[in-house]
């Protein structure tokens, strides 16, 4: 069995790992020019062409200064079509005030109407952001055979005679 350091890899200033069926994680390590973040946008669209629209879980912890051309960039990329969840963790206040902004001038500016849904969550740790996978993952699942009730008998008739409920 691969160790879970083996599963990262090592590109420009961060690392990822995707974890099937639609989970990317990365680690942004240390300043973020212009060529970091077209890497890194190429690289979660080949992941997104493969898996679907991504839950992303970034850790910050080891991030340093975006530059101002790699934000312009960031500006400039529909990050809406990639992702459906962004999950932050180790982040600080400057991080995740700048994240917040990008992220609301993503869903803004993304193309597709239908793909304006995604979500950003702040949390503690990466434990927290799988944590928070699984639940994101658990509500939109199906409910099970065993959960579903059966219909026993048809709506109640409305007490009135030329009344009808409307649902």
């Amino acid at each position: 069995m691969e160790n879970d350091e083996q599963l990262w890899r090592h590109m420009g200033q961060f690392e990822v790992r995707v974890d099937p069926p639609d989970l990317y994680l990365s680690r942004l390590l240390g300043n973020l020019g212009e060529q970091d973040v077209e890497l890194f946008y190429e690289t979660m669209l080949a992941a997104q062409r493969e898996h679907g629209r991504l839950l992303w879980i970034a850790d910050c912890s080891r991030l340093g200064d975006i530059e101002p051309a790699a934000r312009r960039l960031v500006g400039k990329r529909d990050f809406g079509q990639l992702f459906r969840v962004v999950i932050i963790h180790g982040a600080n206040f400057k991080q995740r005030v700048l994240a917040t902004m990008l992220f609301h001038a993503a869903r803004l500016l993304t193309r597709d109407k239908n793909k304006k849904d995604f979500e950003l969550h702040f949390v503690e740790d990466e434990a927290a952001g799988l944590r928070l996978v699984d639940v994101l993952r658990e509500d939109e699942m199906p409910p099970r055979i065993s959960e579903v009730r059966p219909i026993l008998r048809a709506s109640p008739r409305s007490q009135r005679r030329g009344t009808r409920a409307v649902s």
